[in-house]
């Protein structure tokens, strides 16, 4: 369930929102969409109230992450690390995701 939650297709929020790394905004799309190449239908935000997630580095400890809060690792649900700091985008990190769940 966590895994469905979580999948989907992120795009690149805009240079200011980033940290030290690019950011990721998971994208809402609405159902019956058609999805792929220039078919629309998916918006940045929630739909049928889904909660935003973000796809972020986290420079303190080197993890790439995924959580509903924008830079903030302590409500983090996913992360892949520690000691990333060499990847410039999570798809450069092998290695599994850790499934967390989402308190400090």
């Amino acid at each position: 369930r966590r895994t469905q939650a979580l999948a989907g297709r992120y795009e690149l929020m805009p240079e200011q929102c980033w940290n030290t790394r690019p950011a990721w905004q998971r994208v809402a799309v609405a159902p019956g969409a058609v999805t792929g190449s220039g078919g629309g239908g998916s918006s940045i935000g929630t739909v049928g109230g889904d909660f935003p997630k973000f796809l972020f580095f986290w420079p303190e400890t080197g993890h790439w992450v995924i959580g509903p809060e924008l830079h903030s690792a302590h409500t983090a649900l996913a992360r892949n690390g520690p000691c990333r700091w060499a990847a410039e985008s999570p798809d450069r990190c092998a290695g599994r995701w850790s499934s967390l769940n989402g308190a400090s």
